[in-house]
């Protein structure tokens, strides 16, 4: 299972199924970082959760403008807020 949060799930069609939709030429982002953007990824943690999920999971990056500060700031959360959920 993969990973991702957006801060544009309302986009329109035409935007959301457009070839390479995380990559604009002006620097709007599709996808954030966990926790930074709109999705309730505690609220599927705890579905995992609840059905006993103990499989592997992948954070995916796209259009990450510094690769090594999204890193730092998906660690921050999920160690602080989704790890606890699990615990």
């Amino acid at each position: 299972m993969g990973l991702k949060d957006t801060a544009s799930a309302r986009q329109p069609d035409s935007v959301r199924y457009a070839q390479d939709p995380e990559i604009t030429d002006d620097g709007t982002r599709w996808f954030w970082e966990p926790g930074l953007g709109e999705l309730d990824l505690k609220g599927l943690y705890a579905l995992l959760k609840k059905h006993g999920f103990k499989g592997w999971m992948g954070i995916e990056y796209d259009g990450s403008p510094d690769l090594l500060a999204s890193m730092a700031l998906t660690r921050y959360y999920l160690d602080n807020e989704l790890r606890p959920i699990y615990d």
